[in-house]
């Protein structure tokens, strides 16, 4: 079962109304305090004289968090990755993982959400361009859900749209307060877990990254841990001896670990504790709270 199933379970979802009410109050205000300004993950300061209208987004999370934060419709360029939400997909495409300089440019954005680390290879030749033609660039690199909230509030303050992002940073406190009560539950005991993210060859999560964090506040033991920060490649001999109680992966389901050599000697394999997340529901967006309140009841359910 994936993430997905689970929507329904979440007993935070109502909370949306709250972001709605938010953004109908600073829709009716008319009036918003500038200038606007905000420090990145770079640590630099960006500040506007008014918020932006024409908006590039060069990551997928910047994409549902400026969505989230009711700037749809100012959006004018996103990458080809951005299908989330699904009018995200028929904004102009300003490239992938290689960011075309010149689209971005001639969209004339007044603001461009990049990523520090995703971006790095265009991030100084845009800065660059961008300062002569005035887009401001404001980027992020979350390392943790904690680094999301605050860009996410950053965001907001940024594009006139504060109220807002307090409401989603709200709503996701809320959902991550009901992952930890699931955690902490009766009979609770430490869970092991894996994280595929790719196979072959494989991939998985290890130590002190965005998902690591995801893990442990699903109150799930990373095994991978040990092996190092960020993404770490090992055999599957390895992976097999790690012992994981449920095995999470990006997109493959369990039908196609069974049909792969050596998988089903895996325990969480035999058991059918394999649980596709999907790409999406990982990237460091709003979504990101709704994941971690999956993975704690999957991983809590009975084999």
């Amino acid at each position: 079962m994936s993430m997905r199933g689970l929507a329904g379970a979440c007993p935070a979802r109502n909370l949306y109304l709250t972001i709605t009410t938010a953004m109908t109050v600073v829709a009716g205000s008319g009036a918003i305090a500038t200038p606007l300004t905000a420090v990145d993950a770079r640590g630099k300061r960006v500040t506007l004289g008014a918020p932006p209208r024409r908006i590039v987004s060069l990551i997928p999370a910047n994409t549902e968090i400026a969505f989230a934060l009711g700037l749809g419709k100012r959006v004018v360029g996103v990458t080809t990755y951005c299908d989330y939400p699904h009018e995200a997909r028929s904004i102009t495409k300003i490239g992938d993982l290689n960011t075309s300089i010149e689209k971005v440019l001639a969209l004339r954005p007044d603001l461009i959400l990049a990523s520090s680390s995703g971006n790095r290879s265009a991030l100084e030749r845009l800065e660059r361009l961008a300062q002569t033609a005035q887009a401001p660039i404001f980027a992020v690199d979350p390392q943790n859900v904690g680094n999301l909230l605050r860009d996410i509030r950053s965001i907001g303050a940024l594009t006139g749209s504060a109220p807002v992002a307090e409401a989603v940073v709200k709503r996701m406190e809320a959902t991550l307060a009901a992952a930890r009560r699931v955690a902490a539950g009766p009979g609770s005991r430490p869970i092991r877990a894996l994280f595929v993210v790719q196979q072959p060859p494989l991939w998985v999560v290890g130590s002190r990254n965005f998902m690591d964090d995801l893990m442990q506040r699903a109150g799930l033991q990373n095994v991978a841990a040990p092996l190092g920060k960020g993404f770490c490649s090992m055999p599957l001999e390895r992976a097999i001896a790690l012992r994981p109680d449920v095995l999470f992966t990006s997109q493959i389901p369990l039908k196609d670990l069974k049909d792969r050599p050596g998988w089903a000697q895996m325990q969480a394999v035999r058991t059918g504790r394999v649980f596709p997340m999907g790409y999406d529901a990982v990237r460091p967006g709003p979504r990101v709270a709704d994941a971690i309140f999956a993975m704690a009841q999957l991983a809590r359910r009975a084999p």
